[in-house]
């Protein structure tokens, strides 16, 4: 079990929030294929700072009058309304007029909502909504219905006035998952969620009777904490370009990775997106109990054994001795390049299988160090089946060409085609073993797959996606059962299986393969991306 940590123990890296990816040649190319048949695509597009609120944000119309939404375009940008179309992404039944009280937009993957005028300020109060600023009437998770909400303190209501007397402006930054099938379409179940979540935020608004702004992530992309994409929306059309003075600012949150007992009788935080979100952004952070009730930080930890921000930076290690053992002097170097791998460069062919999870660094290695030594390169994701890659390989060999094979490839059945085609040619086979655990390439895979574009292109590539059911469009994650697969098939590759030799390789960073921008990608990397 990973050592405790006192809370405010760790400092904050205060570097931006959204994920830059490392991502390997080979693999889908954040940009957004240029295809005649996408509704809507986002692929290349104007620059950006030409998209604005209304251009980007769509009202939820639950029949709200254009003259209504100018509030909030006036409180979040200055601009006018003009540009917006009055249309609306969830079917509502005619006659259906909200309460008075929060506007409702969204955009892509994001829905904002605004109470009040709020003024545009540097210093600003940012608050988790649920367990943070309310909670439920009784022992159960979520609201049964729109009434079914308190405070979590009788003074949190006084205590948020006083904030926006002392020139904070209240802004609320929430996880809404369970919203997201609110807007596909003809999804009359989820439709109803949203509106119960409307009502209930006009009850909320109508007690505090303060002007505040929230943002509401419905889906697992760059918006959803602890990823900073939604304080970057913010920052950007929430706030009339006014900076945020981070170290007047600050951000409560209970999901703060608290173990069980952390109080006694208290059960363990669900989560803790709150602590890391404020991490990556240089946020202070304090929970609701320190923040409302002024009690002492608790102790907390984050789950499992890595943390990018402590993650090794030297080169990916080269090692003869396993997993785990990259300070032990092994028979190789720990740079990996063309001459410690002993690559064969004109040399009488060879054949090179990898093993390791999804994004554990093999099609970086593969691409940027083993291809250009000379070897056909070999994947199964651009090939798209088995049987390519092993014909592949085998007309590699009869050219007299060395191959790597840049799969997974977990099993020893799978292996053994290329073993044999190998033997067949009369050359030698080794095997590199990428050991990166699950949570490191999870990580990569995040990273991967958010990073290549800018907050601001992220955020604009989204909101033009228009409906969720078009966001596929957009660069995604690996899905969790792919690892889960990888890792229930897994059958560690040993020289029985007729390899020459079996060499792990340890996962480290290579910031020199980001160039100029190593500083920044690799502070970065070094952010929580979930």
């Amino acid at each position: 079990m990973p050592p405790k940590r006192k809370a405010n123990g760790r400092t904050t890296r205060g570097v931006d929030g959204a994920a830059m990816a490392s991502a390997s040649p080979d693999r889908k190319s954040s940009r957004v294929a240029d295809r005649s048949d996408a509704k809507p695509s986002p692929g290349l597009i104007p620059a950006l700072e030409a998209y604005t609120l209304q251009s980007l944000a769509k009202p939820i119309a639950f029949r709200t009058s254009q003259a209504s939404l100018a509030t909030f375009f006036k409180a979040g940008t200055g601009k006018s309304k003009d540009s917006v179309k009055d249309t609306n992404p969830v079917a509502t039944a005619e006659g259906d007029n909200p309460a008075d009280g929060i506007e409702w937009l969204r955009a892509g993957s994001l829905i904002l909502g605004l109470h009040g005028s709020p003024k545009s300020s540097g210093k600003v109060a940012f608050f988790d909504l649920d367990q943070t600023l309310i909670t439920v009437k009784g022992s159960h998770r979520f609201s049964k219905n729109a009434d079914d909400w308190q405070w979590l303190f009788k003074d949190v209501p006084e205590r948020l006035r006083k904030l926006h007397g002392k020139g904070y402006k209240i802004v609320i930054i929430t996880n809404q998952m369970g919203l997201r099938k609110a807007f596909d379409k003809g999804n009359t179940k989820g439709f109803t969620q949203f509106t119960i979540f409307r009502d209930k935020l006009n009850r909320v608004a109508a007690s505090l009777q303060l002007p505040f702004q929230l943002l509401g992530a419905i889906a697992p992309d760059l918006y959803r904490k602890p990823n900073g994409g939604m304080f970057h929306f913010f920052t950007y059309y929430l706030n009339d370009g006014v900076p945020v003075r981070l170290a007047d600012s600050f951000y409560v949150g209970d999901a703060a990775g608290r173990a069980n007992h952390w109080k006694p009788g208290v059960k363990a935080d669900h989560s803790d997106c709150d602590r890391k979100f404020a991490a990556n952004l240089g946020l202070p952070f304090q929970t609701p109990e320190e923040h409302f009730r002024g009690e002492a930080p608790a102790d907390y930890q984050y789950p499992g054994e890595f943390d990018p921000s402590t993650f090794p930076a030297p080169p990916l290690s080269l090692t003869s001795d396993g997993p785990g053992s990259d300070t032990t002097p092994g028979a190789y170097p720990r740079c990996c390049t063309a001459e410690t791998l002993k690559l064969r460069s004109g040399e009488s062919p060879e054949v090179i299988v990898a093993v390791g999870f999804p994004a554990s660094g093999k099609s970086t290695l593969a691409r940027r160090v083993i291809e250009p030594a000379g070897y056909v390169y070999v994947n199964q994701d651009t090939l798209r089946t088995r049987a390519k890659c092993v014909e592949a390989v085998r007309a590699a060999l009869a050219a007299g060409r060395s191959v790597i094979v840049d799969n997974t490839n977990p099993e020893v059945a799978t292996r053994a085609h290329y073993i044999d085609l190998a033997r067949a040619a009369g050359c030698p086979v080794r095997c590199l073993h990428f050991t990166a655990p699950l949570a490191v390439a999870r990580h990569n895979s995040r990273f991967r797959a958010y990073g290549q574009l800018e907050p601001r292109e992220f955020i604009v590539r989204n909101a033009l996606a228009a409906e969720l059911d078009h966001l596929e469009e957009l660069p995604t994650t690996i899905p969790m059962v792919v690892f889960h697969t990888f890792n229930s098939r897994l059958e560690p590759p040993t020289t029985d299986e007729g390899f020459s030799e079996v060499l792990p390789l340890n996962f480290h960073l290579h910031p020199e393969y980001w160039g100029a921008e190593a500083p920044t990608m690799l502070a970065k990397w070094r952010c929580w991306h979930e």
